[in-house]
């Protein structure tokens, strides 16, 4: 992972208490690490065969993962990788949002970017003027780890899952003045497609139910061939 040189790495295998998600990046000095939420550490296997790694296990009801503020909103060029292991639907991944969680509820500028929708496919993109999102042929809340990246370059951006590309979009990507950013919860809701606040008149938070692991963030596109190669790489260790 590191050689593909992210911005930053949370690997989210910190030890069982812990309140701080260490960076891996060690030319950061620490000043990406983010911090955990509800989060349970230390208890769940990661998804690399061999490895003794665990992961973090989120509970669905108010477990997250705070990045370092104005992460997305600071790179309009950029790309997002995770793993994560579900049986249950509806559940955003990675978002970005003007309205910190705490606040219960917003009406303007959120992006859930990564989330599982109601009928458990995946659904991803990058805001780009509409809400229209990359979705997965089959479900993805099967218990299976999964391997998920969302990569935007000025006017274009798609997604892959466990190393296929599943979709692409042109537009230009809009993410200025979304400070907060997490892993594993997000608001979503109104025009939001495929989730339980679908027609709702504002957005609210939702919630991951289940293991993710491995988050890397990368302040550039990934051409189609890096992000294939990155893929293969992880998945040569995945069980």
């Amino acid at each position: 992972m590191l050689d593909s040189g992210p911005h930053a790495y949370w690997r989210l295998d910190d030890a069982a208490g812990s309140g701080m998600a260490a960076d891996s990046v060690l030319a950061n000095e620490g000043a990406d690490n983010a911090s955990y939420s509800g989060v349970t550490l230390g208890q769940d296997q990661g998804p690399l065969a061999g490895s003794a790694a665990t992961t973090g296990t989120f509970n669905g009801t108010s477990s997250y993962v705070s990045l370092q503020q104005g992460l997305v909103s600071g790179a309009a060029n950029q790309t997002v990788s995770l793993w994560f292991k579900t049986s249950s639907p509806d559940g955003v991944l990675f978002s970005y949002e003007n309205a910190p969680l705490s606040a219960g509820s917003t009406t303007a500028n959120w992006v859930p970017a990564i989330y599982i929708g109601s009928d458990g496919k995946l659904n991803a993109k990058y805001y780009n003027g509409n809400v229209t999102t990359m979705t997965s042929a089959s479900a993805v809340d099967d218990g299976h780890w999964h391997l998920v990246t969302l990569t935007a370059g000025g006017t274009t951006q798609a997604v892959s899952l466990d190393g296929n590309q599943i979709g692409s979009q042109a537009g230009a990507v809009e993410i200025a003045g979304q400070a907060n950013n997490y892993v594993g919860a997000g608001y979503n809701g109104v025009g939001w497609p495929d989730e339980k606040y679908y027609g709702s008149s504002a957005a609210y938070p939702e919630y991951f139910n289940g293991d993710i692991s491995d988050v890397a963030f990368w302040d550039r596109q990934l051409t189609s061939a890096r992000s294939e190669e990155h893929t293969s790489e992880l998945q040569s260790h995945h069980d």
